[in-house]
C-alpha cells in the first residue's frame, strides 16, 4: 500500500502497533514464500548444506528491520511477540520436514532450532556492528560443516 500522507496512513492503521504488526507479518510471510519458491525451483540445488546456507543467508538479510521487531517483541509488544512465536512454530515445522527429507541420522527439530538460533545470533551481532564477527565467513563455515555431515551420512559404510 502506497501512502501519500499521514492521514492516509491513519486511515488504514489506527495505531503504530497495528502498522508494526502488519509489517512484521508481511516480512515473515515473504520469508516463508521465498523459501517455498527456492525449494520448488527445479534448477536449484536444495541439498542439506545448500538449505543450511539459504536459511542462514536469507534469515539474516534484513537484520535492521528484524532487530527492531525483535526488540519490540521483547520489550512488551505482546501482539508482535505472539506473531513471532507463531511464525517460529510454522518455520520450525516446515524446515524440520525439509531437513528430514535431505539427511538422515540427525534430529531435524534440533537442527532446525540450531539454524534459527544461529540466524538470530547473527542478527544480534550485525545489529551491534560487531567488527570482530564476520557473518559471511560464519555462514560459509556452517555450510562447510553441513556439507561434511551430509557427505558423512551419505557415505556407504564398509561392513567387511
Amino acid at each position: 500500500v502506497l501512502f501519500r500522507s499521514q492521514g492516509t496512513l491513519y486511515y488504514y492503521y489506527n495505531t503504530k502497533d497495528q502498522l508494526l504488526l502488519d509489517v512484521t507479518e508481511m516480512m515473515l510471510d515473504e520469508q516463508m514464500h521465498a523459501l517455498f519458491s527456492w525449494i520448488n525451483d527445479p534448477t536449484k540445488d536444495t541439498s542439506f548444506h545448500r538449505l543450511v546456507m539459504y536459511i542462514m543467508k536469507y534469515d539474516t538479510m534484513n537484520f535492521c528491520q528484524r532487530s527492531y521487531l525483535i526488540y519490540s517483541a521483547i520489550n512488551g509488544n505482546e501482539t508482535v511477540r505472539n506473531l513471532f512465536i507463531e511464525k517460529y512454530r510454522e518455520f520450525t515445522h516446515i524446515i524440520s520436514n525439509l531437513i528430514a527429507e535431505r539427511i538422515s541420522g540427525v534430529d531435524p527439530n534440533f537442527v532446525t532450532w540450531l539454524l534459527l538460533l544461529l540466524s538470530d545470533g547473527i542478527i544480534l551481532q550485525k545489529s551491534l556492528n560487531n567488527n570482530y564477527f564476520n557473518s559471511e565467513e560464519f555462514i560459509e563455515k556452517c555450510t562447510f560443516y553441513a556439507k561434511f555431515l551430509e557427505d558423512k551420512k551419505n557415505k556407504p559404510t564398509n561392513t567387511d
